[in-house]
């Protein structure tokens, strides 16, 4: 829609005859957002391939690139003075994330226990016998040798799965997407803020494959849950330390059963400050779901009081 608005009026939309005058005639202008294609990623924020406590020093010190050399590319196209120069820098950073990927994809542990049985299995079948075997021992060289094969077979078919499974299709790699929240041996800070509005729908109205993978990656989930306690599990993670996160959620997030693992996480390994609470009143037109707001801080503090505020009546005035 912008590029169609810019084509039609030009650089700078067209300035309202009545748009009042600054100081020296100068008038205001409409600003569109910075770097809006960087800043703003788009993927399965509860899918990665990677996770967030993934160990990059190897993968860094295999790597042509650092961290620093990733900030620097990343902060050069934010400023780039042209588009050549941000061209140049896209293609960069698309670069190094698929290095950091690959180097991280062979330390898998997965990958290196296949690395080390091809290797065992290549001396047992290509390096020449000083010695003829005896028959126990060709019948115990030959069992070895099938059993090598056939656990290396099941490696590679396991592998082979993960890379071409559906649930990754769209998987949002958090330790690439944002060299500002990793240090400078790569490791993971966080964030200083997380704010949402997570989706309201059961798991059972999702893709089989993808709830066995949410089931199996998430810690707090208990019975036919929802995907907003995955939401806030995650926004916790991704918190740094003395991090906020604020979501607006189903209020039945303090009362249902489902719940309760994440409330005990919450109540043992963070802080909630504030609670807003709309009791029976509906925030949005088309979800028919009581809701509040939690604001919970990423700091370990002994039980104390938070702020809650009830709203009685809210009155939302339709714009339609």
């Amino acid at each position: 829609m912008l590029a169609e608005v810019k084509k039609y009026f030009g650089k700078q939309p067209p300035r309202p005859a009545d748009t009042p005058p600054l100081k020296g005639g100068e008038r205001l202008e409409l600003q569109t957002l910075p770097n809006i294609d960087i800043n703003i990623k788009c993927g399965n924020s509860l899918v990665s391939r990677f996770a967030i406590d993934s160990d990059l020093s190897q993968a860094l010190k295999k790597s042509k690139w650092t961290i620093d050399s990733y900030r620097l590319a990343v902060d050069t196209y934010r400023n780039a003075e042209s588009k050549e120069q941000k061209r140049e820098m896209e293609k960069l950073i698309a670069l190094i994330k698929s290095d950091f990927r690959s180097e991280i994809s062979l330390s898998d542990p997965k990958a290196k226990k296949l690395r080390k049985l091809a290797g065992e299995l290549f001396q047992m079948t290509q390096q020449t016998q000083l010695f003829a075997m005896g028959k126990k021992e060709k019948a115990d060289w030959s069992k070895k040798v099938s059993n090598l094969a056939e656990e290396t077979k099941k490696l590679e078919v396991e592998i082979e799965e993960i890379k071409s499974n559906k649930v990754f299709e769209n998987a949002f790699e958090w330790r690439f997407e944002f060299p500002e929240v990793l240090n400078d041996e790569g490791d993971f800070i966080g964030f200083d803020v997380v704010i949402g509005n997570p989706p309201y729908i059961s798991i059972q109205e999702i893709d089989h494959n993808q709830t066995h993978f949410l089931k199996n990656n998430y810690s707090y989930t208990s019975g036919n849950f929802d995907l907003y306690i995955l939401f806030i599990e995650k926004g916790c993670k991704i918190l740094r330390t003395n991090g906020l996160l604020s979501f607006i959620t189903p209020n039945k997030l303090f009362t249902t059963d489902n719940a309760y693992l994440l409330r005990k996480h919450l109540k043992l390994e963070t802080l909630i400050d504030r609670l807003l609470d709309f009791g029976h009143s509906l925030v949005f037109e088309d979800a028919a779901v009581y809701t509040c707001i939690v604001m919970i801080s990423n700091r370990k503090l002994p039980a104390s009081k938070f702020q809650y505020f009830s709203v009685e009546e809210l009155d939302i005035t339709s714009s339609k």
